[in-house]
């Protein structure tokens, strides 16, 4: 099997977002929040920002997660495949280094794949490309929410297959440990928001009129080969931005009013954080054009 030009590559990143990673006191509630709603993209909602900057409690977990926009998330099962190079994917089992990850970010891996089901997911990976209607009805069939294949050897090629996103990268030894963690995001991410399929999620703030929300949605589209509008809390504006064919952000705003808002520290680990980092689907902007309400 050939894999497609990978996306994600992953040396001396892990060391350099592991240090940037300052120590904080972990508000206890924040991990199984995460776990509630599948992804850390949570965390850039307006309203859970203002909980974690005000220290407060935040509640009910549901109730807010429901106010962000999000919903619970029940997590995914997977067929976890290795395939040699020119070689058909066959069924294999997470080693000790994948399986406590999987666990924790709920990906579940079935132990027993079908020798026919297989037959036919060889005849539905040919066609990819084209038509994407066929992999839907065969995750369904097959009663999985997507599929894995990893590489045989190092460094390690890791395929993620979904209903309507395949994404695709490369990875060293010390690197392996943050893939369930770059799979559960991506894959809770399309459940989140359904209208995003193969584009990144861009949230841009301080949107106070109809006017900055035209120029900011304007001033996107010269980044973005397109842009849709997913939603709109507050003066926050979330777009799906299609700007490359794995889903990545943009990598530059040139001289757009748009200031890159840090991730705020919600306390979460570094190998969650690191498999945010790698996935490289959402940006949040602060529009620095706005108009006085």
């Amino acid at each position: 099997m050939a894999f497609p030009t990978p996306r994600f590559l992953l040396s001396g990143l892990c060391l350099l977002v592991a240090a940037g990673h300052a120590a904080a006191e972990t508000p206890v509630w924040t991990e199984d929040f995460l776990g509630l709603t599948g992804t850390a993209t949570v965390f850039d909602s307006p309203v859970v920002r203002d909980v974690l900057l005000s220290g407060s409690s935040p509640g009910n977990l549901e109730k807010l997660a429901l106010t962000a926009g999000y919903r619970p998330w029940a997590g995914g099962r997977l067929w976890l495949l290795e395939a040699a190079d020119k070689q058909k994917p066959v069924p294999i089992e997470p080693d000790a280094i994948l399986k406590p990850e999987l666990d924790r970010r709920g990906l579940v891996v079935e132990r027993k794949v079908p020798a026919a089901s297989l037959t036919a997911l060889y005849a539905v990976m040919h066609n990819l490309t084209a038509d994407r209607s066929a992999l839907t009805a065969f995750l369904a069939t097959a009663q999985i929410d997507g599929i894995v294949v990893l590489s045989r050897g190092m460094p390690l090629q890791w395929q993620l297959i979904l209903p309507d996103l395949t994404l695709s990268g490369v990875i060293e030894p010390a690197g392996k440990k943050y893939l369930p963690h770059v799979w559960a995001e991506n894959m809770a991410l399309q459940w989140q928001w359904p209208g995003l399929r193969q584009a990144s999620l861009v949230h841009i703030g301080n949107i106070n009129s109809f006017t900055d929300f035209k120029t900011a949605e304007t001033a996107l589209g010269t980044i973005c080969r397109s842009t849709r509008l997913l939603r709109i809390e507050g003066d926050t504006v979330s777009f799906a931005c299609q700007s490359g064919p794995q889903a990545a952000v943009p990598e530059r705003t040139g001289n757009l009013p748009l200031q890159a808002v840090p991730l705020i520290d919600n306390g979460l680990d570094d190998m969650i954080l690191m498999g945010r980092q790698l996935s490289d689907r959402s940006a949040v902007f602060r529009w620095q054009g706005a108009t006085t309400p």
